[in-house]
């Protein structure tokens, strides 16, 4: 599947081109240390950067609500960023063998329309 992902600062996340390969490169050997640390990093960052905004959709009051309804208590931030900075590159690998399976995927190329 030829699909990128792009974190919220815009960088795409090398772990996810790699997991998403045709080649399936995650499935052969595990995500290196630094592409780990990078993504881990980048998740982090998200977490506080959503905890920062004030107002409108996803800013603090959304995200206190949702780990109030979700995780029992509005204090369950630190729990949910720990599930995801607690993870390795074995779990990475794990985690594409069991929901990435090679023989089932949809490649989409989308071609923009040419100005007339």
């Amino acid at each position: 599947m030829p699909m990128s992902s792009s974190t919220t600062s815009g960088r795409k996340c090398c772990i996810s081109r790699k997991a998403l390969s045709p080649s399936g490169a995650v499935r052969q050997e595990p995500p290196s240390a630094r592409e780990v640390q990078r993504a881990l990093n980048e998740i982090e960052a998200s977490f506080y950067r959503r905890m920062q905004r004030v107002g409108g959709f996803g800013g603090k009051a959304d995200q206190l609500n949702s780990y109030f309804y979700a995780g029992g208590g509005p204090d369950y931030f630190a729990e949910d960023l720990a599930r995801y900075t607690s993870l390795s590159a074995s779990d990475v690998q794990a985690a594409v063998a069991q929901w990435l399976p090679p023989d089932r995927r949809v490649e989409l190329t989308v071609n923009p329309e040419e100005k007339k």
